[in-house]
């Protein structure tokens, strides 16, 4: 989950910094577990309550609700939860 990556990148950070393929991908790996993170709060509801809010998933992703959008976005892009997503109400219906 985003607490334990953002905690071992905080108690390891002299290690992570002396290697330098960990500190050209960190990006990749952040995306990564926030896409985790997304499909996972899919999965722990029930499927008739899988209607999200932006703010919503912003809290469990630890991202800013500006970038909640691009979020869901690269997740539908990838096949990784399908739906549709509402700007104006700020929510994401996954299917």
């Amino acid at each position: 989950d985003v607490d334990s990556l953002e905690r071992i990148s905080t108690d390891y950070a002299a290690a992570i910094a002396k290697q330098p393929a960990l500190v050209s991908r960190a990006d990749v790996v952040k995306e990564k577990i926030t896409l985790l993170a997304l499909v996972n709060m899919v999965f722990e509801r029930p499927s008739s309550e899988r209607t999200l809010s932006f703010e919503d998933i912003a809290t469990k992703t630890k991202m800013p609700l500006e970038q909640v959008e691009l979020i869901i976005m690269r997740a539908l892009s990838l096949g990784l939860i399908k739906g549709s997503m509402d700007e104006v109400e700020q929510t994401v219906d996954v299917t």
